[in-house]
């Protein structure tokens, strides 16, 4: 069985000298099917890079290099300004090696990305795996308070970054353009792979037509090796943890916020530790921290190994999930199987993830007050701590079981095999 995946990302294991970039998700799933004998994986994906084919582990990568990354910085402002910012040559490209490979599925990851607009020009079996959906992000894009008006902000304040497309203007005229093309794309599909109620329900809205598979994520290995997390709050200072990618629906104003009223209400001190974003990030320079805010108080770490992250996150006394909009975080799924207790915003597929009081703290997304009461709560509760712990290491282990994934994707790959027949 020939599986060709299209992978909006390099996966770790082509380019091992890549810092972490998102797609823990690819990376957990290519380690384990790549042990399945009668599977033949193939992995093909867009890159900034003139990287050659190479075969890892009896893994076939194909990059293939965009012609943005080919393109002058001149044509690169202009067709900004058209806002043209795929080229019909990538999909050629990609085409060309899946008529020469000739396999017998074709596995989307992510509906977000150029790839996507292959499905119209295939008449392979296919299947496609949901990681965002740009359609529901794209409502929950700036946070309540904010419209389109404050992403001119840069205009003013960067006007370079904003003239070379570089700022949450030219990112909300990215989403509109992948959410058009993605709304577009639905409806063509006939197979879908999904982990959420928020995302079966929107998908099926979209691709009424479409068969629904529910598939969970495999982690990134270490996650599973990894010590637990057993770390109730001894010492001075109480340590969170949060993972946010640049994006301004991340929820980053929300932490600024919380901690303000910590300051104001509490007698906590406290260290908020920002993984995935630097202190020079388009985010962290469009939600500046307040003025009374302390710098020691929140700390911006960067994209982190794995094996930092872990180190950090066991060293943290919880997690925090801030966004405004949400599938089914990794990051979220990731602190759980260490087992630190989490607090999370009741948004998109979160719910699915958490139960609230149970294995986690599920909150209103935009609301400070709730979620400083709650990190207060477990501060002064290391029992309810402990509690929360022990239950999202059982709800994570079960859910994100390497075999049992494994097998549910082999039979969905000869489920849909059977019906070509």
């Amino acid at each position: 069985m020939h599986i060709f995946c299209l992978s909006p990302i390099i996966p770790q294991e082509f380019h091992q000298k890549n810092k972490y970039n998102g797609g823990g998700w690819i990376d957990g799933f290519i380690s384990t099917l790549k042990q399945v004998s009668n599977i033949h994986l193939s992995i093909c994906f867009l890159t900034n890079q003139n990287l050659l084919p190479q075969k890892i582990e009896n893994i076939s990568y194909f990059p293939v290099r965009t012609k943005i990354s080919r393109t002058s910085k001149i044509t690169l402002l202009i067709n900004n300004i058209k806002k043209k910012y795929e080229y019909d040559e990538d999909i050629i490209n990609i085409l060309n090696i899946i008529n020469k490979e000739k396999p017998d599925i074709i596995h989307f990851f992510g509906t977000e990305w150029h790839g996507i607009s292959l499905i119209e020009h295939i008449n392979i079996p296919h299947v496609v795996h949901i990681q965002g959906l740009t359609v529901a992000y794209n409502y929950s894009f700036l946070p309540p308070f904010l419209s389109k008006i404050n992403l001119y902000k840069p205009l003013f304040s960067n006007p370079l970054s904003f003239i070379k497309g570089k700022t949450f203007h030219h990112f909300k005229s990215i989403f509109d353009f992948m959410a058009e093309r993605e709304s577009k794309v639905f409806p063509h599909l006939k197979n879908i792979l999904g982990r959420t109620d928020w995302d079966k329900n929107i998908s099926t809205f979209l691709a009424p037509n479409a068969r629904y598979f529910h598939v969970n994520e495999i982690l990134r290995d270490s996650f599973y090796t990894s010590p637990k997390w057993n770390n109730p709050w001894t010492s001075p200072i109480f340590h969170i943890t949060s993972t946010i990618s640049d994006s301004p629906y991340k929820g980053l104003d929300l932490v600024f916020n919380t901690i303000k009223l910590l300051d104001k209400f509490s007698d906590i001190n406290i260290i908020w530790h920002i993984c995935g974003i630097q202190t020079n990030s388009e985010q962290t320079l469009y939600f500046q921290p307040p003025k009374d805010l302390k710098h020691s108080q929140i700390s911006f770490e960067g994209i982190l190994s794995q094996t930092k992250l872990i180190e950090l996150l066991l060293n943290s006394n919880i997690y925090v999930h801030p966004a405004y909009i949400e599938n089914s975080s990794n990051s979220i799924c990731e602190a759980q199987i260490l087992g630190l207790p989490i607090i999370a915003t009741n948004v998109g597929g979160t719910s699915t993830l958490i139960q609230h009081k149970k294995n986690g703290i599920l909150v209103t997304p935009n609301d400070p007050y709730n979620l400083a009461a709650h990190i207060c709560k477990i501060i002064r509760k290391p029992q309810l701590a402990q509690e929360l712990s022990k239950n999202a290491i059982e709800t994570a282990e079960k859910r994100h079981n390497k075999e049992s994934i494994k097998q549910v994707l082999i039979d969905i790959y000869s489920q849909i095999l059977d019906e070509k027949k």
